[in-house]
């Protein structure tokens, strides 16, 4: 895949590079070696792939970098009989620990999230607002003094065939519930499954599973979050909600902004019906003649990206699978949601270097975007 420079991106010095070359290298092992060999610049690896490399070669920078909104998605639907009470819905998070499946399963390279995705860091509401919601033994016992759990409830977790992690965190999460008496039931599904059935028709009481594709805060507000919004699978309304997310969308004053960004966080936690337990943590490596630190997890930054050996050639490989960070383009998420997908390669042109593409400022010209993004879509539906 060959992306060009948009000559009308909305920074006219932007950005650096003249285009990026995508190619895919499903091998890590490949990977790692076309690395260490130059003929990468830039790689998003597992850790297990990067710290080798680093501890070998001097020349090498590596970064951490926080994606809010990929990783694991759980999700009540809020239309299902005693799913619908808040009080029931806050108890099960109350009684429920994530950060030990953040040790357990995933090595401490992950976090909790609302999910919102985020072009910058200050968006995002800061943990200390965020893990009260969960494993809170005294505000679980406050709250269950003036409330009882109905016996007798049955519920189902629905878990997406998107990796091991998945599983575990529904074993995890059906624990917590069953320790306030419910009686809870997991299924596996098959990604396809999940698409049509979770996805598509909300057809779940506990979803676990991958999140949909998202393009940005505004557009995943306004199809999952807003009352009307065609992806609202958890059914949850609030009119408060509803207003905040609408007026941030007209908000030029990034201050005022962050701020309504943050109070809509806080409104979705209080709903305690869509999060992230296990958001991702990805590690970027790149070599020194990359003259920018590349630590995003959106891709706008690549536009600022340079490569002071100009005369050269050189491939960038980030990862791509079910589990792994991906930015806000359409193209990162899309390839983000193929379970065990390979990585994706790229080639630096003269002035150019390889990466995630950001779509507003680099124009693919081969193949053919539409064939590509309808060839994507199909083997997210086939698996």
């Amino acid at each position: 895949m060959q992306f060009t420079a948009n000559p009308d991106y909305f920074i006219s010095e932007l950005p650096l590079l003249d285009g990026i070359d995508v190619a895919v290298v499903p091998d890590p092992q490949v990977r790692i070696t076309t690395l260490r060999t130059g003929q990468l610049d830039l790689l998003q690896p597992a850790l297990n792939e990067m710290l080798p490399a680093i501890e070998r070669f001097d020349e090498l920078r590596w970064a951490q970098s926080h994606d809010p909104s990929a990783g694991i998605e759980v999700a009540f639907n809020t239309s299902r009989g005693e799913l619908g009470s808040l009080a029931l819905r806050t108890a099960i998070l109350k009684s429920w620990d994530p950060n030990s499946l953040i040790d357990s399963v995933h090595h401490g390279q992950s976090f909790i999230s609302v999910g919102l995705p985020s072009n910058d860091p200050e968006w995002l509401l800061p943990a200390s607002e965020i893990e009260p919601f969960f494993n809170d033994r005294p505000g679980l016992l406050d709250l269950l003094d003036g409330y009882q759990v109905p016996h007798g409830i049955i519920l189902a977790i629905r878990v997406g065939e998107f990796g091991d992690e998945y599983l575990e965190t529904a074993r995890s999460l059906a624990k917590a519930m069953e320790s306030l008496g419910l009686i809870i039931s997991v299924e596996r599904v098959s990604t396809r499954t999940f698409g049509e059935d979770i996805w598509s028709f909300g057809d779940y009481d506990v979803y676990i599973g991958a999140p949909p594709p998202q393009s940005s805060a505004t557009s995943m507000l306004f199809a999952v979050h807003h009352s009307r919004g065609p992806w609202n699978t958890t059914r949850y309304a609030s009119e408060r909600l509803d207003s905040l997310i609408e007026q941030q969308s007209i908000e030029s004053n990034h201050i005022v902004r962050r701020d309504l960004l943050h109070e809509i966080q806080r409104e979705i936690l209080n709903g305690t019906h869509l999060f992230r337990p296990a958001a991702k943590v990805s590690h970027w490596v790149w070599w020194t003649h990359a003259s920018s630190n590349v630590a995003h997890a959106n891709s706008a930054h690549l536009t600022r990206i340079g490569n002071r050996e100009t005369s050269r050639s050189a491939t960038v490989s980030p990862i791509s699978s079910a589990s792994s960070s991906a930015g806000n383009s359409p193209l990162e998420n899309i390839w983000r949601t193929i379970p065990e997908s390979p990585s994706i390669s790229a080639t630096l042109r003269p002035s150019t270097t390889s990466a995630i593409i950001d779509d507003a400022a680099w124009v693919m010209t081969q193949p053919d975007p539409c064939t590509l993004m309808s060839s994507i879509a199909s083997s997210i539906i086939r698996s």
